[in-house]
């Protein structure tokens, strides 16, 4: 995270922020694991296109985890 100096925004805040953008991503990241196509059958592209949104959806997940974890300690 940047160095920005939050005038408004205590700690708690930004965990409570953190929290709510970590529940849309999960939220987001279960409904289209709900949509998986299935390989047999899906085109390839179609296939390759979900599981690149999927791993976007888990790399945004883990960084805020990560931002999270770093400011309850910090």
């Amino acid at each position: 995270m940047s160095e920005f100096e939050y005038q408004i925004l205590d700690k708690d805040k930004k965990i409570e922020i953190l929290n709510g953008q970590l529940t849309e991503l999960e939220v987001q990241h279960f409904s289209l694991a709900m949509s998986e196509p299935n390989r047999l059958q899906a085109e390839t592209d179609q296939y390759v296109k979900w599981q690149q949104s999927i791993s976007q959806f888990e790399a945004a997940i883990v960084k805020l985890r990560r931002e999270k974890l770093k400011l309850e300690n910090g």
